[in-house]
């Protein structure tokens, strides 16, 4: 699944690895993992305003769609 904007995409994949997370893909091509529901930093350079703003409008929807597409990912 994809979210975002021109600058920034939101992606979760699908049967991806624990802990729940999403990738922050940036223009510059830099990617920044994010835990959910956390929101602690996995690695990447940190958010900037703008992008953490954007995950925080996001959040239940990520972390609903996190759930969804990897339902038993939590362990």
């Amino acid at each position: 699944m994809n979210y975002g904007n021109n600058k920034i995409k939101i992606k979760i994949y699908v049967g991806d690895h624990p802990p729940p997370h999403i990738h922050l893909h940036r223009k510059d091509r830099s990617i920044t993992r994010v835990a959910l529901p956390t929101l602690l930093l996995l690695s990447g350079k940190p958010l900037n305003k703008e992008e953490l703003d954007l995950v925080i409008e996001k959040y239940d929807l990520l972390c609903e769609e996190y759930d969804r597409i990897n339902p038993k990912k939590h362990q």
